[in-house]
């Protein structure tokens, strides 16, 4: 499995210098590709709440060993995400407040796309720093280097 993050520029970002702000109110798309099939799990504007958010549940599924449900929210889309971990799998479903429909976008190992996603994370995170280093001191960065220290120390401990 293979997950991998598409930031969608806005137009007038093209060709302008890196600023941290623009760039993390830009659409991020989420893909995984497994089986030969790649598939958008997810999307949202504001994507550094996406990351941090599905980070976070990623984290506490993995920590606490636990079997639950949880839902992130997007910004200007009518779509939900619920993670939902039963045993050792995850299911991703979308759900549409604009018609009511419920999709399941992604169903798979947890630890498969827990590990796919961290390190896609990693890449992004790093991408991020060489593009300025000083966006380390934006909360929103300063936050994902935090995960990815939990994230390390997790599979470290197991």
């Amino acid at each position: 499995m293979k997950i991998s993050f598409f930031v969608e520029l806005y137009d007038d970002m093209i060709g302008e210098s890196f600023n941290i702000r623009d760039y993390l109110a830009c659409r991020l798309c989420i893909f995984v590709q497994q089986n030969g099939e790649k598939n958008e799990v997810c999307n949202s504007t504001f994507h550094d709440a996406l990351l941090l958010g599905m980070g976070d549940i990623l984290l506490e599924l993995k920590e606490n060993n636990t079997s639950f449900s949880e839902v992130i929210e997007t910004f200007e889309n009518a779509m939900k995400y619920n993670l939902n971990k039963t045993g050792n799998l995850l299911n991703i479903k979308a759900y549409s407040e604009y018609d009511g429909t419920t999709e399941i976008v992604f169903q798979g190992e947890f630890e498969d796309f827990l590990i796919a996603f961290f390190k896609e994370y990693e890449r992004y995170f790093k991408g991020i720093l060489q593009k300025d280093s000083n966006t380390i001191q934006h909360k929103s960065v300063e936050m994902m280097e935090r995960q990815l220290k939990v994230y390390k120390a997790l599979i470290n401990k197991y």
